[in-house]
């Protein structure tokens, strides 16, 4: 809701309607469900102006925004991003040793981020239990980690040989500003 909000209030300041130009595509990862997430924080052409669009900002397909439908622009002029990340999901077992442990410091965003959504989700809830752990911190504070998980997965789909540890870090720190 927040992310919404900050790209409602960067749209109305830079107004405009209708999408011009050319979209960047490498910015963008068409998502299962149809919808598409900005990969990194990235500026939409409009006419005569541009839009500000944070990492993570969700667009699903039937959502206008200031008139302008960013999903079907992004069907339209990034006909190679539209197979979903999802459809080629990897079982995260592969990625265990012969009992079964997933090395926490070797894992990469990539392999976080060709595994299933349910996984990743998982994955990254016991990374963020980890991590708290490492720096002793006996608090959680809920609402902080659910608004982490898909952050840290977004930034993973963009950030592919990154370990997931290091990952991590930079979501949480980018977070605390």
């Amino acid at each position: 809701m927040r992310r919404l909000a900050l790209l409602l209030f960067a749209m109305i300041m830079t107004g405009a309607a209708q999408a011009q130009g050319t979209f960047p595509c490498d910015a963008f990862i068409k998502n299962a469900d149809g919808s598409w997430t900005a990969a990194r924080n990235v500026r939409l052409p409009g006419p005569g102006t541009s839009y500000g669009v944070n990492q993570g900002a969700v667009f699903t397909p039937n959502m206008s925004i200031m008139g302008m439908n960013v999903a079907s622009e992004l069907e339209r002029q990034c006909p190679a991003n539209l197979v979903p990340a999802a459809q080629t999901t990897v079982d995260v077992t592969k990625y265990a040793d012969a009992k079964g442990n997933i090395d926490a410091q070797a894992l990469t965003c990539g392999q976080l981020a060709d595994a299933s959504q349910e996984d990743a989700e998982f994955l990254a809830v016991w990374y963020a239990g980890w991590r708290d752990g490492q720096t002793k911190r006996t608090a959680l504070n809920l609402a902080a980690a659910r608004a982490a998980i898909p952050d840290l997965i977004v930034y993973c789909k963009a950030n592919k040989d990154r370990p997931v540890a290091s990952a991590i870090d930079a979501v949480m720190k980018k977070a605390q500003r």
